[in-house]
């Protein structure tokens, strides 16, 4: 799992938590199969655009909070 990976899937668990919701819950909403949601969370496999934006959409949340802050000084992997 690259460092890039891991930090998107720890923004979203961290949302799902502080936004009181479930990783069903974000299932039932956007369509994304329950497994595929947990290989995603556990950084097994990239999240794409679109279920990115569902979630956030879901969470009422801007999409960009899972993204690593680009202004940090940190390179990506």
């Amino acid at each position: 799992m690259d460092t890039q990976t891991a930090q998107i899937a720890a923004s979203v668990k961290l949302a799902i938590q502080r936004e009181g919701s479930s990783m069903r819950k974000v299932c039932d909403a956007t369509g994304i199969p329950l497994t595929t949601l947990g290989r995603r969370l556990s950084g097994q496999i990239s999240f794409t655009v679109s279920e990115l934006l569902a979630i956030a959409d879901h969470l009422c949340v801007s999409a960009s909070e899972f993204l690593p802050d680009v202004h940090s000084g940190r390179r990506a992997a």
